[in-house]
């Protein structure tokens, strides 16, 4: 399990497969989150496979993109063109496009009472 040096960027649940570039690979790191699970109220942990030299900035969306049940209804329409869509889970994708539906539903309400 390998990533390209430059995918510095790389912060997902999934396994990341072996990725050459022609250029130097690494071996991601792990960081696991505990949390408390919102529906069943037991302690859960999840991890995420990143690049040695990730940001913290990219870990902690991607952690309330998975984690945080309302993250999708707070972005703007513009906002989910920049999604990370390739790391992240089936879940948060389908909380992804309800909210997304939901958005452009309301938007269509608008536009037709206008």
């Amino acid at each position: 399990m390998h990533l390209s040096s430059g995918r510095i960027d790389y912060c997902s649940t999934k396994v990341p497969t072996d990725e050459y570039d022609g250029g130097d690979s690494v071996s991601p790191a792990t960081v696991t989150v505990s949390y408390v699970d919102p529906i069943t109220h037991r302690q859960e942990r999840l991890s995420f496979y990143v690049h040695p030299k990730l940001s913290a900035a990219i870990l902690e969306r991607m952690i309330k993109i998975e984690l945080d049940l309302d993250f999708f209804k707070t972005l703007d329409l513009s906002e989910f063109t920049s999604l990370p869509v390739a790391n992240m889970s089936k879940n948060a994708l389908l909380r992804m496009n309800q909210a997304l539906l939901a958005r452009l539903m309301a938007t269509q309400e608008t536009n037709d009472t206008a």
